[in-house]
């Protein structure tokens, strides 16, 4: 209902859907003006195809940090931000980047609640950024190997990956997970104990 917005609100809403990865867009006809790269419709309804939406995850080789998370909102709707090109961190990659174009492939292999597994090839250090939230109990291992996760583009997920072939593993492991498995393991042993302790009291 509200597809007439003044043209900055627009851009926004357009920016943040592009960043999420927003691919499709439905309209009933009845509310849809100018509506553009339609790719299906009947008499009710049609839907569009948005052009500029990001994939699930891609490589980057050229970022700016930013610490301030007012300044970084500012920077993400910026006309000047190519979410295609370029990443906002909060703190600086430990890895160099090269600006040059480089050749580069990704294929997300897995993608579940708790865990993605995405294969990359590129022939530059790039960073693989995640369109996912950036939150406490996410871990990332990059050919096996536990590597820091950066927060990207204010609120999703980025690894820093060298050049070459790679497999990057995102695993959910929250601390409450790990404190319940030990409680029920302990807990487990004492009823074990105390099985065994009464059956040996029953038995004299």
């Amino acid at each position: 209902n509200d597809i007439n917005l003044d043209a900055k609100k627009n851009e926004s809403r357009s920016r943040i859907l592009s960043l999420l990865g927003t691919k499709y867009f439905i309209y009933k006809n009845s509310q849809a003006k100018n509506i553009k790269n339609i790719v299906w419709q009947d008499e009710n309804w049609q839907i569009s195809e948005n052009k500029n939406a990001l994939p699930r995850a891609y490589l980057v080789n050229n970022f700016e940090m930013v610490k301030d998370r007012n300044k970084i909102l500012e920077k993400l709707f910026s006309p000047s931000f190519n979410p295609k090109k370029d990443l906002i961190l909060e703190e600086t990659p430990k890895i160099s980047l090269s600006q040059n174009d480089s050749t580069s492939d990704l294929f997300i292999e897995k993608y579940g609640e708790q865990e993605v597994l995405i294969k990359t090839n590129s022939d530059s250090n790039h960073m693989l950024v995640i369109s996912d939230n950036f939150y406490p109990g996410w871990k990332a291992f990059v050919d096996g190997k536990e590597t820091k996760i950066y927060r990207a583009n204010y609120t999703f997920r980025a690894v820093e990956l060298p050049a070459g072939k790679h497999i990057v593993r995102f695993s959910y492991e929250p601390d409450s997970f790990k404190i319940g498995l030990a409680i029920s393991i302990v807990s487990t042993i004492l009823y074990i104990i105390i099985a065994i302790y009464f059956n040996k009291l029953n038995k004299k």
